[in-house]
């Protein structure tokens, strides 16, 4: 199941420029069966988590590795606590500060949770099995009235 989301994404991210570039009232059949394939393996969930999901793990104890895409000024403001700030445009270039275990639990989040969408479908792509976007972002986090790090 992993591997065909993933595989899903890397469909996607490679038929995205065709359907784009032949927006007529025909479509290839085939492109629009392999599009009707992927989007129907998606899980429910979409991969989104809400913040308060997020914190119910965390406070329990458990271990996941926390990625904030925002802008480094935008970390700096606040953040979730053991958060590692890499901006979703040098993911990457910085590839090597991401866990070495494939299997680890990844939540990734920017301020409302586009950013983090991309990054997350980047990491699926890569082969990360279990990645997850805190569904509306920093801003719901704090909306919530969670704990932030300063």
């Amino acid at each position: 199941m992993k591997l065909a989301i993933s595989l899903t994404l890397a469909v996607l991210t490679v038929l995205a420029p065709f359907a784009a570039s032949s927006c007529r009232a025909e479509h290839d059949q085939v492109v629009v069966e392999a599009v009707d394939k992927c989007l129907s393996s998606l899980p429910s969930d979409w991969f989104q988590m809400k913040p308060e999901v997020l914190y119910e793990k965390l406070d329990g104890g458990e271990e996941w590795f926390v990625l904030d895409v925002r802008r480094p000024e935008e970390f700096a403001t606040g953040h979730l606590q053991g958060a590692v700030n890499i901006p979703v445009h040098e993911l990457g270039k910085k590839i090597n500060f991401l866990p070495q275990e494939m299997e680890r639990q990844i939540v990734v989040y920017c301020g409302s949770g586009v950013r983090s969408m991309f990054a997350a479908s980047a990491l699926l792509i890569l082969g990360y099995e279990c990645v997850y976007n805190m569904r509306g972002g920093f801003s719901a986090w704090e909306a919530a009235g969670l704990p932030v790090e300063h």
